[in-house]
């Protein structure tokens, strides 16, 4: 490996899935997923870490299955992490320039984004991340790049996120247990909306729907603003549970059957079609495909009365009219959207990755957007860590005096 290439690692620890994506970096070109792994989540709960042991056998083996995809050794990772114990705090900090003639530096936005830090918050809380929105330089309001500007006083407007401490060392800790560090943490959302909201979707009005197996994640962009994020703590995993339970058979077959056969939309399905579960060792079973979209049919429409009930709380449907976006392991359901767009009276679509090059199918699954956005994140340079800009693609990689156009670029572009 050339020294203007990197190696660099997201993890996605879920309730139903735990997913990890290994990509190369390289100057001139598109980040290129080359490893994955997918295991069954154990141990997890809405986000939070239940039973450190049942977490650390399912890390191995997502890890293991990613180096070999891969061909790669991974000590280290960037965390993406969400659910309701995530909290999103707007913020500003202020700096005199230093410099005799005035001219804003590197290092000054970088003391300037540090210095937005500077809030009271619980002890047993920590912020996780800063990440800029807007810059000021005296009289000049709503910059997206302050570099070489000259004034007295540089000002910034940051969003930060703050997570609890218990959760991140629970998290730390299994990660160490199986021989590899925490390089960063990213908050979720921001992964899921790098990787399949563009800047039209962002600036006309959207929402974006992130159906994990126990939670739903809503955010809401206008005029590039993040004006909502809220967690529905229901998920894909009740269609399965029920669809088990209306078999009777396990999770993981209630499962298969549901990615192979089910459907959204039971009145497209024949009543005569028969589905045999003969696959999965019960030759002797059978099941109307139309019973089996009815269940699914029932549960997701449930799922999409929770994602109406919370639009209402947030926003009119007149503001949004990019629509939704529905991403994440859910989103895969088939006629999901279909019938989300009858429900919910909006344009609905499935959200597809953009921005990534790979020959690995999971790079452009719905399911992966959050592994693929953290790595997307990391090699636009805007991942935030205790160090302030703490960007993980090493400044070469970009042209020469370029990597701060960029950033701000493309912070424009995501955050508020």
């Amino acid at each position: 490996m050339s020294s203007k290439e990197k190696i660099v690692t997201a993890l996605d620890i879920g309730s139903a899935n735990i997913r990890v994506g290994c990509a190369l970096l390289k100057a001139g070109s598109l980040p290129r997923l080359i490893g994955v792994g997918q295991v069954p989540s154990a141990g997890v709960r809405r986000g939070q870490i239940i039973d450190a042991e049942e977490v650390v056998a399912a890390l191995a083996e997502a890890f293991r299955e990613a180096e070999r995809t891969a061909g790669v050794a991974i000590s280290k990772a960037t965390v993406a992490v969400g659910g309701p114990q995530i909290e999103l705090r707007r913020s500003r900090g202020s700096v005199v320039i230093s410099r005799a003639d005035g001219e804003v530096s590197k290092e000054e936005i970088q003391r300037v984004i540090e210095s937005s830090r500077a809030i009271p918050i619980p002890s047993n809380r920590e912020i996780i991340a800063v990440s800029p929105v807007s810059f000021s330089v005296d009289e000049d309001v709503g910059l997206e790049d302050p570099l070489g500007m000259r004034g007295v006083r540089l000002e910034v407007e940051t969003l930060l996120v703050i997570a609890p401490q218990p959760f991140l060392k629970a998290n730390t800790k299994s990660l160490k247990a199986v021989g590899r560090e925490v390089e960063g943490w990213l908050w979720e959302s921001f992964a899921v909306s790098r990787a399949v909201l563009t800047k039209k979707q962002k600036e006309t009005g959207v929402v974006l729907a992130n159906i994990g197996g126990a939670m739903i994640g809503l955010v809401h962009f206008e005029e590039q603003q993040l004006r909502h994020a809220s967690t529905i703590a229901a998920g894909a995993s009740s269609v399965t549970h029920e669809i088990a339970v209306q078999l009777r058979t396990a999770i993981d077959v209630a499962e298969k059957v549901k990615i192979d056969y089910g459907t959204c939309v039971a009145s497209a399905v024949s009543k005569r079609e028969q589905v045999v579960l003969a696959d999965w060792g019960l030759e002797n079973l059978s099941v109307s495909r139309y019973a089996l979209a009815q269940i699914v049919e029932s549960r997701t429409r449930a799922i999409t009365g929770l994602i109406e009930k919370e639009l209402r709380g947030f926003t009119k449907n007149k503001n949004i009219p990019a629509g939704v976006v529905l991403t994440g392991g859910g989103a895969k359901l088939a006629e999901f959207a279909e019938l989300a767009r009858k429900e919910l009276k909006l344009p609905v679509t499935v959200g597809r990755t953009r921005d990534i090059e790979s020959e690995l199918n999971e790079a452009f699954d719905p399911s992966f957007s959050t592994v693929v956005g953290a790595v997307l994140w990391v090699a636009d340079g805007e991942l935030r860590t205790d160090a302030g800009m703490g960007g993980r693609f090493r400044e070469e990689l970009e042209n020469p005096g370029g990597i701060w156009r960029k950033i701000g670029g493309i912070l424009q572009e995501l955050l508020p």
